[in-house]
């Protein structure tokens, strides 16, 4: 985060001198002396000038960074610090010029320089208003600035995550392996082929139909699911069975969960005509679960992993049940929580 210019060295050094000189300037001006300049210029009230203004700016700063470093901007934290400051600064200024003209000077009182007194806490306070509002203004555009960058962040993680979520439900896998059986089909059977491109069809038509869509319905997830299992059954010679047994099932799931998940099922389990592969869909609870025996392939897929990781960050925005996968006697299970139809308005 860029420093408050009020705490630039350079600033805190250079900035006295210029704003000193014009105050001394002024002083002049108002007294009608603005012609001694010609004779001493540099004297020791332009020193003092510089001087008290560098003293005036550094106690600011200081309440600034000891009472109000929070920094909350607020209306109330604004004009207490404008109001605290103001107050510091006619203080200084009051001891200051007793110090310069009592101590200094050899002055008994201060009885004869009220007018002097008046004229530094003019210019002063108005120097300790401008100091302030330059020190608020420049932490009103951080702090907007660090709002807006926030904002491109999270748009931009939104974005990274509906690329990979879109991604992941394209599964371009699966789509290559899909061309490469209608090819194989084509040349087969021609009916054949062409009921597979309509499966692989309707399949890719529910991912991109339903991009924008929050939640569907459990019947719709199915209906995908088997699509997606004709696709695959097509390589595995029909050994993939998929029974559901919670077509009536009332609630909504996030689409693409039972698709998906199918999806890395079937590319996690080694199939083969004498263990066959049976994926069981039924309702537990306020749960669908997904349960199929395991038989793991030599080499571990691990893509099963990120989509398992990418729903459960999706159901984390909607409910508090957690998507998860137990192991237990030989069986997997993903359970896969039901949203109620105000949670998914949610």
């Amino acid at each position: 985060m860029t420093k408050n210019i009020i705490h630039s060295l350079l600033f805190r050094i250079l900035a006295p001198i210029p704003y000193g000189t014009l105050i001394y300037l002024l002083l002049l001006l108002i007294n009608n002396n603005l012609l001694i300049i010609n004779e001493s210029y540099i004297s020791t009230e332009l020193f003092f000038c510089i001087g008290l203004t560098y003293i005036t700016l550094e106690v600011n700063r200081l309440f600034s960074v000891i009472i109000f470093r929070k920094n909350t901007l607020a209306t109330v934290s604004i004009l207490s610090q404008l109001g605290l400051n103001l107050a510091i600064t006619l203080v200084v200024v009051y001891f200051s010029l007793m110090f310069y003209f009592v101590g200094f000077l050899g002055y008994s009182s201060m009885a004869g320089f009220s007018n002097e007194i008046k004229y530094f806490s003019l210019f002063l306070g108005v120097t300790s208003v401008l100091y302030n509002m330059l020190s608020i203004s420049f932490n009103l555009l951080t702090k907007r600035n660090e709002q807006l960058f926030n904002e491109e962040e999270t748009l931009k993680e939104y974005v990274q995550f509906e690329l990979d979520n879109y991604q992941a439900q394209v599964n371009p896998d699966l789509l290559f392996e899909s061309l490469e059986s209608a090819i194989t089909l084509v040349h087969k059977d021609a009916e054949e082929a062409e009921d597979f491109i309509d499966h692989l069809a309707l399949a890719y038509r529910y991912i991109l139909s339903n991009q924008h869509n929050e939640t569907t319905t459990v019947e719709r997830e199915i209906e995908a699911a088997n699509n997606i299992l004709h696709l695959h059954n097509v390589r595995h010679n029909g050994l993939i069975n998929f029974v559901s047994n919670a077509s009536s099932t009332e609630g909504q799931i996030i689409p693409g969960s039972i698709p998906l998940l199918v999806d890395e099922i079937i590319k996690s389990t080694l199939i083969s005509t004498t263990k066959p592969l049976e994926i069981v869909l039924s309702k537990e609870d306020n749960y669908l679960t997904l349960s199929y025996k395991i038989n793991e392939r030599l080499k571990k897929n691990n893509h099963e992993l990120l989509t398992f990781e990418r729903l459960h960050t999706a159901y984390s925005y909607y409910t508090e049940e957690p998507l998860v996968k137990v192991l237990a006697y030989g069986n997997a299970f993903y359970k896969i929580p039901l949203l109620l139809i105000n949670e998914a308005a949610a």
